[in-house]
């Protein structure tokens, strides 16, 4: 868990919940980025990244995005900070990827998350060391939308990357996606909870299936930002996939009512019900949040 500038956040549900551990050096490092000073151990070997693939696929998943910009046996923070990798650590990145290809076979789709970390040399060796794993697509392997725009880069990246590469997270109007045409992107993932909500997504949607480009949003929200996403996703022409980010979150489900999963086996099924068919249990809510109020 993170605050809103990357750094950890001491929640107390984290205690329960199967998460990687014991990766930064210190409190005050960010999560992301190019100033995170990181070790490697156990939770980064390809042997622990197959075994939760595996668990993901036995669970109902049928495509699963997974962290790559982590800390190899190899870091060294010299190149870390420049955004550079030596070919060592790039081959350490591309055998994770082959455990968990190796683990799930070819009809679960990969993706991988680099968050805006590489310089465009790095990205482009990236890219091409995992050519042969037939990714469904790499996320922000460069800065070039981490914060302010650079839509120069992403058309530098794209012109020497096979694998699609996707992005859009921070990008919040369908203006912004429109500028986003040219460059060579071929997977849109803007969050809606940020950008516009669902009458801006949609227009974004349907931009997205003009020119038959993937709407793959991002999400990182509670069940109520997730519907939300659903139910946009359900009328995109271009649908991928919906991102989840709380697997691991113990109260997920709880929060809401009617009580029911919103997942189950890995599909999202939406019903009938008024809006977007879930509200928050406020007492639920208070039992997390002693100031909870709405």
């Amino acid at each position: 868990a993170m605050n809103a500038l990357h750094l950890p956040a001491k929640l107390p549900w984290i205690k329960e919940a199967e998460v990687e551990r014991g990766r930064l050096l210190t409190d005050n490092n960010p999560i992301h980025g190019r100033l995170s000073i990181e070790r490697w151990n156990e939770d980064y070997t390809p042997e622990a990244y197959s075994k939760r693939a595996l668990k993901m696929k036995n669970e109902g998943f049928t495509a699963m995005k997974f962290d790559l910009d982590v800390p190899t046996p190899y870091v060294d923070i010299r190149r870390i900070m420049s955004g550079d990798l030596s070919l060592k650590d790039i081959d350490y990145m591309a055998s994770i990827v082959r455990a968990v290809r190796e683990a799930v076979g070819d009809e679960v789709e990969i993706m991988v998350d680099l968050h805006w970390r590489y310089n465009l040399n790095t990205a482009i060796r990236i890219c091409k060391a995992l050519d042969p794993y037939r990714l469904r697509w790499i996320e922000d392997p460069i800065p070039a939308i981490m914060s302010v725009s650079n839509f120069d880069e992403l058309k530098l990246l794209t012109s020497q990357c096979s694998t699609p590469i996707e992005t859009g997270e921070n990008l919040y109007t369908v203006v912004q996606f429109k500028d986003l045409l040219n460059t060579g992107v071929r997977v849109w993932a803007p969050d809606i909870v940020k950008a516009g909500g669902i009458t801006e997504g949609r227009r974004i949607a349907e931009l997205a299936s003009m020119y038959d480009i993937e709407f793959s949003p991002h999400n990182i929200s509670s069940p109520i930002g997730t519907l939300a996403h659903a139910h946009l996703a359900s009328i995109a022409n271009t649908f991928g996939f919906v991102e989840f980010h709380g697997h691991d979150v113990p109260f997920w489900n709880e929060i809401v009512k009617p009580k029911r999963r919103i997942i189950e086996n890995g599909i999202i099924k939406l019903t009938d019900d008024p809006g977007l068919g879930v509200d928050l249990d406020d007492q639920i809510m208070k039992k997390y949040w002693e100031d909870y109020d709405l």
